[in-house]
């Protein structure tokens, strides 16, 4: 229950960022992200 609260919270975090057009990571696993895939785009 506490990690699908957690994940809705990021979700919502990241939602309103792509809504904004705002091209930041999101909070604690924007970073890892941004690391592993790299290549794609």
């Amino acid at each position: 229950m506490i990690f699908s609260g957690l994940s809705f919270v990021i979700w919502l975090i990241g939602f309103i960022g792509a809504v904004q057009g705002s091209k930041k990571p999101i909070p604690v696993i924007g970073d890892y992200f941004q690391d592993w895939f790299k290549g794609i785009g």
